[in-house]
């Protein structure tokens, strides 16, 4: 009707047109005679425009919500003013309002500290900008053994960067009193360690506390869980001795390891070193003796120069009751050894001496540089476990399953060069790390974790559970049954814990896990430095926004309406030119 409707006022407006030129050009006065003709015209345009739908079109980029800012949390004020004035019209939201929103926009300005990775995951897909605020002031970064055995000592490491123009104080505080403390100077930015052994067993929550002259400026809970030590059996095979192994030795059995080093002099000749253990012979390895250790620390020179009977029984009992191996390699190893196969290495052509600093795992704090002559690293696997990396993501230790037992390969063979730099906690955590890993477990003993390693009130938390028994474990988080799914050879729940403080998960075979749930203002300044990477990273991980805007936000061409007054307004002027022109 609408087509039609058109054609029937275009015909009429055509005819009226007609018959008033005709008048104007017959008339007998040809005074303003162009002027009239004008007139006429705009008059009859006006008429037929307030009639027909008329519109104009625009190119616009994806509509109103193509491009949107997302609020979070530590966000400037300024920033964003000075954002909106170059860019008006872009809605702002809040990540309530925003996951409310509906359309979503293609474009997200971030201003604040952004999301974390877990938050970003809940949004749709879209290209982010950000426009991050500055590192906060504060502890930015802090981390430490959530759980310890007897006698360990607690390290606790971070950042604190000072905007203050005053020197604070930063305390470790257990049980009413200061355990170990340090200054940090007026605006200066400083990496810091506390120590100390705590005196009781179970759970307890330290205090990080930071004081500005008599005035506190923070207080941060440090949870810790102190467990019975668990010492184990290690058995080294050395192709020749050693400083590394010989500096492991001594600090295992300092920590109240048994340790027996078999380091090899001359052909089938070897000398042999026993801590805390009685002598026995170690000249031929057999199932019998391995039976007596939990992992086994070997080069790979010496595992090659192992007898076709001492590989078997080495073989036989990390496949069959559960031994650990863990091979210190540099460029040789075996491919074709069983212990060898899933390991490929990689070594750096940059053959000039080099310093790498690692990522622990569970750890938000790279290490101290280690002192490497040639860093090789090992290529990944399918069914490897990745255990020790750099910020580049090259893996210096990696892990995989061997039967019964577990196969630890690192390339970092002079470890010891960090103690002797004084930087003896980060030597003790990497050791044991890949000790444990290795370690053989006892039976029907569970590994428990958590995810992430900050978690908080009212935020959603995974629980990792490996545990040697193939049907599904029923796993009580909080006193609610919670239904598990497979992970690799892990079983993983997700829960969101309702209230701060120390949480507890039991399974069906008795085995229980605790760890701690932060209150949700706590280690704020932590939690923004976390989420100002992850926003940047998975940034970074998009193309140039550029190129992406360019992709994701194509023009439109959207038809806008004219206002009927423009028309009705020009009609008047127009009749009012005729009526005038006739008078005169």
């Amino acid at each position: 009707m609408l087509y039609y409707w058109n054609y029937i006022v275009i015909g009429l407006s055509l005819l009226v047109l007609v018959f008033v030129l005709a008048k104007e050009i017959l008339r007998a006065n040809k005074a303003r005679r162009t002027a009239r003709i004008i007139a006429v015209l705009l008059a009859v345009a006006s008429l037929a425009c307030i009639a027909l739908p008329v519109s104009f079109s625009r190119n616009s980029t994806g509509g109103n919500n193509a491009e949107a800012i997302l609020l979070t949390a530590g966000y400037n004020a300024d920033s964003l003013q000075a954002f909106q004035k170059k860019s008006a019209g872009i809605k702002v939201y809040t990540l309530q309002e925003y996951m409310a929103a509906v359309p979503v926009a293609d474009v997200l300005h971030v201003f604040g500290f952004g999301l974390t990775a877990a938050q970003w995951q809940q949004l749709p897909r879209c290209t982010i900008i950000p426009h991050v605020s500055p590192i906060p002031g504060g502890i930015i970064a802090a981390d430490w053994q959530r759980k310890m055995v007897t006698g360990e000592k607690l390290y606790l490491q971070g950042i604190y960067n000072n905007t203050a123009g005053k020197p604070v104080r930063i305390i470790l505080a257990g049980f009413g009193t200061a355990l170990d403390s340090l200054s940090v100077a007026a605006e200066q930015q400083v990496s810091f360690t506390l120590q100390t052994i705590p005196r009781h067993q179970g759970v307890g929550v330290y205090s990080l506390v930071v004081m500005q002259g008599k005035d506190t400026v923070q207080q941060q809970p440090v949870p810790v869980e102190v467990l019975p030590a668990r010492t184990l059996n290690v058995l080294f095979l050395a192709s020749s001795p050693g400083f590394d192994n010989r500096f492991l030795a001594n600090w295992l059995a300092q920590h109240g390891y048994a340790v027996a080093m078999r380091s090899s002099i001359s052909r089938d000749k070897y000398d042999h070193t026993f801590f805390n253990t009685p002598r026995i012979t170690l000249d031929k390895l057999s199932t019998v003796l391995l039976d007596k250790y939990d992992v086994v620390l070997s080069d790979a020179t010496a595992l090659q120069a192992l007898s076709g009977n001492e590989l078997s029984a080495l073989r036989q009992q990390i496949e069959q009751k559960g031994l650990g191996l863990v091979v210190k390699a540099d460029t040789l190893l075996n491919r074709n050894a069983f212990y060898g196969y899933h390991f490929p290495l990689i070594t750096s052509k940059d053959s000039t001496h080099q310093s790498v600093a690692l990522l622990l795992p569970g750890s938000t704090l790279e290490t101290a540089p280690l002192s490497v002559e040639q860093p090789v690293y090992i290529n990944y696997d399918n069914g490897t476990q990745p255990l020790i990396k750099d910020k580049q993501a090259k893996i210096y230790a990696s892990c995989v399953l061997q039967g019964s037992g577990k196969l630890v390969v690192t390339t970092l063979t002079q470890t010891y060069s960090w103690p002797l730099a004084g930087n003896q906690a980060d030597y003790e955590r990497y050791w044991s790390i890949l000790l444990q890993k290795a370690a053989r477990k006892p039976v029907a003993k569970t590994i428990w974790r958590t995810s992430p390693v900050f978690g908080y009130v009212h935020e959603p938390v995974k629980l990792y559970l490996e545990t040697p028994v193939a049907d599904p474990p029923q796993i009580i988080v909080e006193g609610v049954p919670v239904a598990p799914a497979r992970n690799g050879f892990e079983w993983q729940v997700s829960y969101w814990p309702q209230h701060a403080g120390w949480q507890t998960a039991l399974d069906n075979a008795g085995d229980t896990c605790r760890w701690y749930i932060f209150p949700a203002g706590s280690w704020q300044q932590v939690r923004a430095l976390g989420t100002l990477h992850e926003t940047r990273q998975l940034a970074e991980m998009q193309s140039y926004h550029d190129h992406l805007i360019q992709d994701v936000i194509k023009p439109v061409s959207t038809p806008v309406p004219v206002s009927k007054a423009w028309f009705f307004m020009l009609f008047l002027l127009a009749c009012t030119f005729l009526w005038v022109e006739r008078k005169m």
